[in-house]
């Protein structure tokens, strides 16, 4: 049964003629960790307005460059976590802004956060007065430069940031727009999953800090809160492993990319067959192997046409999770908590709203 209260027709019924709007982003807060860890009648519940769905895949760096660009990830291109440049030869992390494997900044190789994203951020055309504040940690990196139009302020803990954000308003000029950013709910389901503790006491910090924030807007001030993806708990019998030197692996042009739950594969010319009748072997009914073609005509990655780029950083093939399954390469595991896949835990979201 849904929790939401009265029923609103769209988002842009929430959003009209607001003169302050302020959107706070909850990394990982999707709706079935809200659900798990909220205060049965608390603010988080209360002002739950609409169920949205995240884009595939269902990942920070993906959605995140959608809601900067407010295009679809077949159009941006950013693809996930990790992405192979064909044209440049390259393995890269997207949001760190490095080169897989080495480290080395991309900016040192001349790329910009443009050459990744290829739609440009709302924000440098943005008729309102926009404030960004963004963890300190990652305030001024390339991608947080991008993502907010260079307007990003850091800030070291929620409740500081929830204090820049009242504090913003007191002198705000209208109409005025401010986004506020915070990955700790993400960080700790992560590590110890969604359904633990750990995770639930950042929703309790979370649920605090909005309500306070709620509190101390000033008059004509619209506040929406909403997530990127939502999280799942992958078991030890559900993590896959490829190797370079496993005969999967040596058909590979490229270490996977995309996402563990979403990874996107560069085959050598010639034996994608092989790859795909190889991998439904090793792992049957793990995966479903789309070519660009299929991906596009299902709108995997959103309507329309992919960008040529997309397109080639999809490589030979686009895999989709069936299950809680992940596929990691090389060696060494991953978190405990994954997502990027279609599962309802990972692309059901909240949207509240005051």
């Amino acid at each position: 049964m849904s929790d939401l209260p009265a029923p609103h027709a769209s988002l842009s019924e929430l959003v009209a003629d607001a003169p302050h709007l302020v959107l706070v982003l909850i990394d990982g807060l999707g709706l079935s960790t809200l659900r798990a860890h909220a205060l049965p009648a608390g603010w988080l519940r209360s002002h739950l307005a609409l169920e949205l769905r995240s884009v595939f895949p269902s990942a920070t760096a993906s959605a995140l460059t959608a809601l900067a660009s407010g295009v679809w990830p077949a159009q941006h291109a950013l693809l996930g976590w990790w992405l192979h440049l064909q044209a440049r030869g390259l393995d890269v992390v997207t949001l760190p802004f490095v080169v897989r494997g080495s480290g080395e900044p991309l900016e040192e190789l001349g790329l910009s956060a443009e050459d990744l994203a290829l739609a440009p951020s709302w924000l440098d055309r943005a008729t309102r007065d926009v404030a960004v504040f963004q963890p300190a940690h990652i305030a001024g990196s390339a991608y947080s430069n991008y993502s907010s139009g260079g307007r990003g302020v850091g800030f070291e803990g929620l409740p500081a940031g929830v204090d820049a954000v009242l504090e913003r308003l007191r002198g705000a000029r209208a109409p005025s727009y401010t986004y506020l950013y915070w990955p700790e709910v993400d960080s700790r389901s992560h590590l110890h999953g969604p359904a633990s503790p750990e995770a639930g006491q950042a929703v309790a910090l979370v649920e605090a800090e909005l309500e306070r924030l709620a509190a101390g807007l000033p008059a004509g001030a619209r506040l929406l809160v909403s997530a990127d993806h939502g999280l799942i708990e992958v078991p030890p019998e559900r993590r896959h492993r490829l190797r370079p030197e496993d005969p999967l692996g040596a058909l590979l042009t490229a270490p996977p990319a995309g996402e563990p739950r979403a990874p996107l594969f560069h085959v050598r010319p010639g034996a994608e067959d092989e790859f795909a009748a190889g991998l439904c072997e090793r792992f049957p009914a793990r995966y479903a192997l789309l070519r660009p073609d299929e991906a596009e005509a299902l709108g995997l990655f959103g309507p329309g046409e992919l960008h040529p780029e997309a397109r080639a950083r999809i490589g030979s093939f686009a895999a989709v999770a069936l299950g809680p399954d992940v596929l990691e390469w090389g060696e060494g595991s991953g978190p405990l908590g994954q997502h990027g896949g279609l599962l309802a835990e990972e692309v059901e979201i909240p949207l509240l709203a005051t």
